[in-house]
């Protein structure tokens, strides 16, 4: 069985926007990360290594939608999100 529940805000409890809805793309183009493999170091990068050193870099090359891969954990972050051990709790 299925019970929704509908919650209509009062309009002070709504949640109001600051910034406008960017512009619709006229192609999608989508770029595939995977954040583990963010840094040429031999170690697993972190999600601010990901933001500061990749993301500038996907904008540049004129992409406009990242699509992340799984997070997950790996015994070798080299096969490229494949060879999967563990689908949760990542302990990077």
């Amino acid at each position: 069985l299925f019970n929704g529940v509908h919650w209509d805000p009062p309009a002070e409890e709504q949640y109001t926007f600051r910034h406008p809805r960017p512009e619709k793309p006229a192609n999608l183009k989508i770029y595939e990360a995977h954040v583990g493999m963010a840094s040429c170091d031999p170690r697993v990068a972190t999600y601010s290594e990901f933001a500061r050193d990749v993301l500038p870099r996907i904008k540049r090359m004129g992409y406009n939608c990242v699509q992340l891969m799984a997070v997950a954990e790996h015994a070798h972050y080299g096969c490229f999100g494949y060879h999967v051990t563990t689908f949760f709790a990542p302990a990077s």
